[in-house]
């Protein structure tokens, strides 16, 4: 399909309350469109560093000035495939309901 193209946004959510009452910790830290991903099991492996088109920090609240709110996801993604009509995809992967 000529001129098709693919963009990769990714989100980091709250923890539920399953894991915070675990006292789970956040293993992602997110800057600009980069996502990076540290094995606590496995310290000394190194960090993971995935470049995404988009990279949403969501996990903490609107207070900390890193947070991503639902309109700006819309902003940046949402209405670009609005404005495409039904010519368009979206995945959506991981847990729902927080």
């Amino acid at each position: 399909m000529a001129g098709a193209k693919v963009k990769v946004a990714v989100r980091v959510r709250p923890f539920n309350a399953r894991e915070t009452r675990q006292r789970a910790k956040c293993v992602i830290r997110m800057s600009g469109n980069t996502t990076c991903i540290t094995n606590p099991k496995v310290p000394e492996d190194a960090t993971k560093h995935f470049t995404f088109d988009h990279s949403y920090w969501s996990h903490t609240s609107e207070e900390d000035p890193q947070f991503t709110s639902q309109c700006r996801v819309y902003q940046d993604v949402g209405r670009q495939l609005l404005g495409l009509g039904s010519r368009f995809g979206v995945l959506v992967w991981g847990p729902r309901g927080v």
